[in-house]
C-alpha cells in the first residue's frame, strides 16, 4: 500500500524561514542585486592583495615616523677613517705635556686589525711629559715595551739634571729615530753652560737621525761642533735652534738641507750653497745684522759656478730703532735680499711685511716663485699699502698661489670674512673697494688661487686658468 503522505508545505512563517536564522532571510531579492554572479569571471575585480596592503601601510608609517639610521660599527670604517678617529683620540691624550702623554693602549686590545693599523701610527711621534715623575713613568714604560722601539721616528723631551741619564738611555734604544727635539732649559738653573757629553753619546747611537731641534740650548762649544763634523755623528740635514747657540761657524761644513733660526746672530755664516729651505725669525733684527746677512748672500752667490739650491724661504723679521723703540720697516732689506736671490730656484716664499712701508720695490723679476704668502697687519685702505703690495707682487711674474694673512681688508673694525662673502659681488665692490681693486689687478696675472687668511678661516678666490673669472668660497679650519 502506497503511502499517500503529502510533502510538507513550508510557509514564510515557518521556522525554516525565520528572520533570525543565519542561513535564510526574508530579505527582498532586490538586495542581492550587488552579487556578481551574473558577471563573467574575466570581468570581475580581483580580490584585494593583503600583502600589498600591508606593505603600503608600512611605507606610509615610515614616511610619517622615519626611523633613525643605526650607527655604523667602528670596525666597518675604512682604514683611512679609522686612522683619523684614533689620531684624534691620541691627540686628546697628548695635548699637554703636564699630563701622562702615553698612548691609550687599552684601545688597541679591541681586535688585531686595530692593533696592526694604529700601533705604528701612535708610536711614530712621542712627546714626553715634562712634569716631574710623569716623565720617569713615561720613559720606564717605553723602555719596558721593546716591541715599539723600532716604530718611534720622532721624540720630544726635556733634559733634566735628575732624569738625564734615564732619558738618554731610553732614547738611545730607538735606533729608527729620524727626528729629535730637546730642551736644556732646566740645566741653566744648575749653571750648566754647555751641552753634556752624554748627549753626544746619544747622537752617536742614532745613525738614522736627520732632524735636530733645540727648543732651548746653551751655546755650541767647539767640542760639540767638532763632534757634529766627526764620523761618529749622524748625517744631520735639518737644524732648528736659536742663533745665539751657534757661536762657531759650523753650519757651512755640515751641508744642511734645511735650517731654521729663531734669531739671527751677527757671527754666523749661513751655508747658502747647500740649503734648500731656510727660515729666519727674529724680533731683534738690527741694521748691522742684516747688512752682514746681505753681504754673506752676495758673497755666496757670486762665488764659484755652483748655483743656489734654495727653494723655500721663510722670513719673519722685526727691527726696532734702539733710540726711539719704534718699528722700522724692512722693505729696503727685503728689496736687496730678493734682488740677490733672483737667480735662485726659489719656489715658495713666506714673508712678513710690517708697516710703516717706506719703499716701492724695484722692477726686477723673480720668475721661479710660484707660491707666495705675505703676512701683514696693515690695511688695504691705508696709505701706500696697495702701491707697495702691488709693486711687491709685480716681482713674481709666474706667481700662481697667493695668500694674504692677517691683512685688514675693510675699514670696519668688526668686518668678518662671512660678511664679505654674504655681501655678493655688487655689494662687495661698494663695501670693500680696496679689496676689489686688488682682485682687478690680479685678473690679468697668472694667479689661479688667491686667499685671505684670518684666524683659521679663509676666503678663497679660485679659477681654472689664468685670466678667467674668480669663484669665491669660504673655508674653515685652514
Amino acid at each position: 500500500m502506497a503511502n499517500n503522505v503529502a510533502a510538507p508545505v513550508h510557509s514564510p512563517s515557518s521556522p525554516i524561514y525565520d528572520s533570525a536564522s543565519p542561513r535564510y532571510s526574508t530579505a527582498s531579492p532586490d538586495l542581492f542585486a550587488s552579487w556578481n554572479d551574473h558577471i563573467a569571471p574575466s570581468q570581475r575585480e580581483p580580490p584585494p592583495d593583503a600583502k600589498a596592503k600591508r606593505e603600503s601601510f608600512r611605507r606610509k608609517a615610515k614616511a610619517t615616523h622615519p626611523k633613525k639610521s643605526a650607527p655604523v660599527p667602528l670596525l666597518r670604517l675604512p682604514d683611512e677613517l679609522l686612522l683619523h678617529v684614533f689620531e684624534l683620540v691620541c691627540e686628546e691624550h697628548q695635548h699637554s705635556r703636564l699630563f701622562d702623554a702615553r698612548p691609550p693602549m687599552h684601545y688597541l686590545r679591541i681586535c688585531k686589525r686595530i692593533n696592526a693599523l694604529i700601533l705604528p701610527r701612535w708610536y711614530r711621534k712621542l712627546v714626553v711629559p715634562s712634569y716631574g715623575s710623569r716623565s720617569d713613568l713615561f720613559m720606564t714604560g717605553l723602555l719596558r715595551h721593546q716591541k715599539v722601539h723600532s716604530l718611534v721616528q720622532d721624540i720630544d723631551f726635556d733634559v733634566t739634571p735628575d732624569a738625564m741619564h734615564l732619558h738618554m738611555l731610553v732614547v738611545s734604544q730607538l735606533h729608527a729615530l729620524r727626528s729629535l727635539s730637546v730642551s736644556f732649559e732646566e740645566l741653566y738653573e744648575e749653571e750648566e753652560e754647555e751641552i753634556p757629553d752624554s748627549f753626544q753619546n746619544l747622537l752617536a747611537d742614532l745613525p738614522l737621525l736627520r732632524r735636530l731641534t733645540f727648543r732651548s740650548a746653551p751655546p755650541f762649544e767647539d767640542g760639540f761642533a767638532y763632534f757634529l763634523l766627526s764620523e761618529r755623528a749622524p748625517t744631520i740635514e735639518h737644524i732648528e735652534c736659536f742663533g745665539e747657540s751657534l757661536l762657531t761657524d759650523i753650519l757651512g761644513a755640515l751641508q744642511l738641507r734645511s735650517l731654521k733660526l729663531r734669531s739671527v746672530p751677527d757671527v754666523v755664516v749661513i751655508p747658502w750653497l747647500d740649503l734648500e729651505r731656510l727660515e729666519l725669525t727674529s724680533h731683534h733684527f738690527n741694521k748691522v745684522t742684516y747688512e752682514k746677512l746681505l753681504k754673506s748672500v752676495k758673497q755666496e752667490t757670486q762665488r764659484g759656478e755652483v748655483p743656489l739650491k734654495l727653494r723655500h724661504l721663510v722670513c719673519d723679521l722685526s727691527y726696532q730703532d734702539p733710540a726711539t723703540t719704534k718699528q722700522i720697516s724692512l722693505d729696503a732689506f727685503y728689496d736687496h735680499f730678493l734682488w740677490t736671490l733672483r737667480r735662485s730656484p726659489l719656489v715658495a716664499l713666506e714673508i712678513t711685511l710690517k708697516e710703516p712701508f717706506s719703499t716701492v720695490f724695484k722692477g726686477y723679476d723673480v720668475p721661479s716663485v710660484r707660491s707666495l704668502t705675505v703676512t701683514t697687519t696693515a690695511g688695504l685702505h691705508e696709505k701706500d699699502c696697495l702701491a707697495v703690495l702691488g709693486s711687491f707682487l709685480g716681482l713674481f711674474s709666474n706667481l700662481s698661489h697667493l695668500t694674504l694673512a692677517k691683512i685688514r681688508f675693510s675699514t670696519l673694525k668688526n668686518a668678518t670674512l662671512q660678511a664679505c662673502l654674504d655681501a655678493g659681488p655688487a655689494k662687495r665692490a661698494v663695501q670693500y673697494p680696496h679689496l676689489t681693486a686688488l682682485l682687478v689687478s690680479l685678473q690679468e696675472s697668472q694667479v689661479v688661487d688667491f686667499r685671505i687668511d684670518e684666524k683659521k678661516q679663509q676666503l678663497r678666490w679660485t679659477r681654472r686658468e689664468a685670466e678667467g673669472p674668480f669663484q669665491v668660497e669660504k673655508w674653515s679650519g685652514a
